[in-house]
């Protein structure tokens, strides 16, 4: 018999999470779902504390910042609300889940259209941490595989007929008028994707992404918080056995006596708890406005870094798999545009130091360090080193053809002048002579010709066609 977790007797103040979907929308929101959004010019609290090129990323007023800032949209209010009440969770195999419910979503989008659709959901206050943890793990799952433990979400058909935008991008209804949706087909249908085409990052790992932050009554005991830091950030259902944290990969950050950050690949999460006179209200606020503010500012910008690398890394590949040593230099535009690209995202997204107090650096850093991003950016940087070792040997390659080109066309000139000179040299005697020929030749006295006249015309004839022949010669060869 398993032993129970130990997870189950302790039932959080509440208990939010954000799944975090990567989409990819090059040309943004699609015109026909964007009467959807709006968008978002609130920032989180503790913004001010960032360096400056971190907030000229959130700055889409700023002129001078458009080309690299960030656009951030929510989904507006009437949007949100109908789909909130006709959305309903379950799983394939009909076991319902523990619903938490629908809040909020935001979209945060870099220049080339990477981003992150964000989801918030809340936990009812029934909730258990164990039931929290379960199924945080669940809704994470973003594709479906019809297996009976996989969500599925559901969405009924509208009450009062009214039509979302989103809608023409669902999969079809069945008998009843609901349609079942895995996250990946429900947040493809909220940008404007079909889910063919709907984050393709999500879909090669099968999960989206999580931030998760839940407040306590009080101090769980060192056992239960470790148990579910772990859970919450690595995704292990409370019915596995839970290995040791460093075989997780689980780094977990104290800001303050009373509050825990565990950071992984999967997901961030955060458990506090009143200590030294303060109420869960109080740490409520802290979750509310720090974690699920400017933590996930930080947590986002990681993700931008992370697919920013792959996008560069991808390309730089698809580049040097289409080389062709015939057409080299027509290609170098395009190896051109890309490292311009590189050094715009070096110059803007990249560095350690974020601003702000010790706890925000302190979890940038370990987020960084989650998703590898120092040695991707060895990896992009090595890439680069190669592209332009190329761009170089191209440069080298085309500086000696012209060279050459132009040692052959400064011997084929030298070699023409000489031709021309050599016809001059035997041209202008001829010439002389013929001359000479044509104005003394006499008969008007009926005297006998010393140099028939006939015979003159032969010789000038000669003359001038040797000379023609000798003139084409050396054209043709030319």
């Amino acid at each position: 018999m398993p032993t129970p977790s130990p997870l189950a007797a302790l039932t959080p103040h509440l208990a939010r999470v954000q799944l975090l979907v990567p989409v990819n929308l090059p040309a943004g929101l699609a015109a026909d779902v964007a009467r959807d959004w709006q968008a978002e010019g609130a920032r989180p609290s503790g913004f001010e504390e960032l360096l400056p090129h971190f907030q000229r990323l959130m700055q889409p007023d700023d002129a001078a910042a458009t080309s690299v800032c960030w656009g951030r949209h929510r989904l507006g209010s009437e949007a949100l609300a109908s789909i909130a009440a006709r959305l309903s969770l379950g799983t394939h195999g009909g076991t319902p889940l523990l619903a938490p419910a629908l809040q909020a979503a935001d979209l945060t989008l870099t220049p080339s259209g990477d981003g992150l659709l964000a989801l918030h959901l809340a936990y009812p206050a029934s909730a258990t941490l164990d039931e929290v943890a379960d199924s945080f793990t669940t809704l994470r799952r973003a594709t479906t595989a019809r297996l009976p433990h996989d969500p599925i979400w559901t969405l009924a058909s509208p009450a009062d007929g009214h039509r979302l935008a989103m809608e023409p991008w669902l999969p079809p209804a069945d008998d009843s008028g609901q349609r079942r949706l895995s996250l990946q087909a429900l947040a493809g249908a909220l940008v404007g994707l079909t889910p063919a085409a709907a984050l393709v990052d999500v879909a090669r790992g099968g999960f989206a992404y999580g931030h998760a932050s839940v407040t306590l009554e009080a101090h769980p005991g060192a056992d239960a918080l470790e148990d579910a830091l772990s859970r919450l950030a690595r995704g292990v259902p409370t019915s596995f056995d839970r290995p040791p944290a460093d075989a997780l990969g689980v780094r977990t950050l104290a800001p303050r006596g009373n509050r825990r950050v565990a950071v992984a690949r999967e997901a961030v999460a955060a458990i506090s708890w009143p200590s030294g006179g303060e109420t869960a209200h109080d740490e409520l606020r802290w979750a509310t406005d720090r974690f699920h503010g400017i933590y996930r500012l930080l947590h986002f910008h990681v993700h931008a870094e992370r697919m920013a690398i792959a996008s560069f890394s991808d390309r730089a590949a698809r580049l040097a798999g289409a080389l062709d040593p015939d057409a080299l230099l027509a290609q170098q535009h395009a190896i051109s545009a890309l490292l311009v690209e590189i050094t715009a995202y070096t110059l803007t997204l990249t560095g350690e130091e974020c601003g702000g107090n010790g706890d925000h650096v302190a979890v940038f850093r370990a987020l960084r360090q989650a998703h590898l991003i120092a040695s991707q950016r060895d990896e992009l940087r090595a890439e680069i080193d190669e592209l332009r070792a190329l761009l170089r040997a191209v440069d080298n390659a085309r500086d000696q053809l012209a060279a050459d080109a132009e040692r052959q066309a400064s011997k084929e000139e030298r070699d023409f002048q000489r031709r021309i000179s050599l016809l001059a040299f035997f041209i202008t005697p001829l010439a002389v002579v013929t001359g000479v020929l044509g104005v003394n030749v006499d008969v008007g006295d009926g005297e006998p010709m010393l140099f028939p006249l006939g015979a003159a015309l032969w010789v000038l004839a000669g003359a001038y066609g040797l000379s023609a022949l000798f003139l084409g010669g050396s054209l043709r060869r030319r």
